[in-house]
């Protein structure tokens, strides 16, 4: 009878082990598996997000730099010189292959060669053409091409693009989409050419190959994809392995508690980890421990280094490639942060407003390498001189500094030491051409000051007023 007894209970222990075990496997798979889609679903959710953000920044990128491009190019180039070139000054093209067969002449090859140096002088982007236009009849029209094999004729009318109006209008703009026309297809980068008086007299237009922008936008996608494809897959697999672990220890723990009836609930306790008594469970859980941290450490590790990543480039997209200050991006997001405050009445700052003397005649005599020196030079000036306040290149050598809580004082004391800086360029800089700076400043007012550019005309005012007291004093023209 004790004996019937005694292998009923065991009987009875068993079957309920054995369900009891299947119930927490099947209860430890779901949770694996729900575990496993609210990874992938966030993973997946993050990558996207990074990846649009690095596109984004990407795009910003090259759109700035292309910008900074033909800025440059329209800053060299001389207004009142432009305005003289007609049909006759522009080389001769052959009427059935529209090659060059004689240079133009030498007030249009001189504007030829600068345009030719600003192309060969760029190594991040091939620049299959950069030409000039200017509205004869209503109509936007090729006057200066310097390409050889098959240069935009003299009259031809430009393919028309939504940058055009905006660079008529006095500011350098890229168009956001491609055109296409007989030659290829091309993202194109506007900026205006003035004359003595300011008045925009042409456009520098710099093509540059839509497939290679596009290529280099699709190469930090695969990178950034590449990454989170992978960070996924790992952290796949170590769910994956951990979860096997836990079968295969529940399939131990399962064969060891088989006809132990009177304390089925206490080892299930522990395979829970409610009870971490036993000797098994002081030995396994540990390991357990150590693989969940590696998963945890290696997502947070991967996605630290995604961020820093996607920070990184945000950084790239507000500085100027050159001179390493704000660029015109950053310029635009400090403007209309500043015009918020004007307009509650929070504002306190002054603008200062620099201009790099001479440039043209630098890069005219030395080349453009000496004109680049020039600049830098310039910039470091500035951030020696202005220290912590807000630096940006707003034109090719053109600075705007933003002081908060600035006084007239404090801002003279700013130019003798601007001006002791730019002596040391010069005594030991080893510059072909002197470093000059004109430089003016203006502090808000609330009481006659409502915009952002209320305070700058009065700045750059006060600057040319500098500027023609150099040239004055120096006997030049610019």
């Amino acid at each position: 009878m004790c004996l019937k007894l005694q292998q009923g209970i065991t009987k009875n222990c068993m079957v309920k082990t054995v369900k009891t075990q299947r119930t927490y496997k099947d209860t430890n798979s779901k949770f694996f598996l729900i575990m496993c889609i609210v990874m992938v679903i966030s993973i997946s959710a993050m990558g996207m997000l990074l990846t649009a953000r690095s596109v984004s920044n990407m795009k910003t990128m090259a759109w700035n730099y292309m910008e900074s491009v033909a800025t440059s190019a329209a800053t060299l180039i001389d207004g009142d010189e432009l305005k003289q070139i007609t049909e006759e000054d522009t080389p001769t093209l052959d009427k059935e292959t529209g090659a060059r067969i004689a240079d133009g002449s030498e007030r249009c090859t001189k504007i030829e060669q600068i345009l030719i140096k600003i192309r060969d002088s760029q190594k991040d982007f091939f620049i299959p053409y950069i030409y000039i236009t200017r509205l004869e009849n209503g109509k936007q029209v090729f006057v200066i091409d310097p390409d050889i094999d098959s240069p935009g004729e003299y009259g031809e009318e430009v393919v028309f693009t939504p940058s055009q109006p905006i660079a008529w209008a006095g500011s350098s703009k890229v168009d956001e989409e491609p055109y296409a026309d007989e030659w290829g297809t091309y993202y194109t980068a506007w900026s205006p050419i003035k004359d003595s008086q300011g008045r925009v007299v042409g456009l520098v237009g710099v093509d540059f190959e839509a497939t290679q922008i596009t290529n280099e936008i699709k190469n930090s996608m695969i990178i950034i994809i590449g990454s989170t494809l992978t960070l996924l897959a790992l952290s796949i697999v170590f769910f994956v392995l951990y979860s096997n672990r836990m079968k295969k220890r529940m399939q131990v723990l399962g064969n060891e508690i088989n006809g132990l009836s009177d304390n089925l609930k206490t080892m299930f306790d522990e395979i829970e980890g409610i009870d971490n008594s036993g000797a098994s469970n002081t030995q396994e859980k540990p390991q357990e421990r150590d693989l969940v941290n590696y998963v945890h450490d290696k997502t947070i590790t991967m996605t630290q280094r995604l961020r820093a990543h996607t920070a990184y480039m945000e950084q790239l997209a507000n500085i100027d490639y050159l001179t390493k200050v704000g660029n015109t991006r950053a310029y635009s997001k400090e403007k209309e942060k500043i015009q918020e405050d004007i307009n509650n009445g929070k504002a306190d700052f002054a603008i200062v407003l620099c201009d790099i003397n001479e440039l043209k005649k630098c890069n005219d005599n030395y080349g453009h390498e000496c004109g680049d020196r020039l600049i830098s030079s310039a910039a470091e000036v500035l951030k020696k001189t202005f220290m912590s306040s807000n630096i940006y290149r707003i034109g090719g050598d053109e600075f705007a500094v933003i002081i908060p809580e600035a006084s007239e004082r404090t801002i003279n004391l700013k130019f003798e030491l601007m001006d002791i800086e730019i002596e040391k360029v010069n005594d030991y800089g080893g510059m072909s051409t002197p470093l000059a700076i004109a430089k003016g400043f203006a502090i808000f007012d609330a009481s006659k000051d409502k915009k952002f550019k209320d305070v700058f005309v009065r700045a750059d005012q006060n600057m040319y007023a500098n500027k023609n007291k150099y040239h004055e004093k120096h006997d030049t023209i610019e």
